[in-house]
């Protein structure tokens, strides 16, 4: 039970990161056009 519950949060941990990766890209691109724009 208690592996169980370890490897589920390392998948959750590993998309977590996925995530932070994709919203940090976006918000890169957005305010590399933002100075672009300027």
């Amino acid at each position: 039970m208690n592996a169980f519950t370890g490897q589920t949060f390392q998948m959750n941990q590993i998309i977590n990161i996925k995530e932070v990766i994709k919203f940090v890209g976006v918000g890169r691109s957005t305010i590399y056009e933002m100075i672009n724009a300027n």
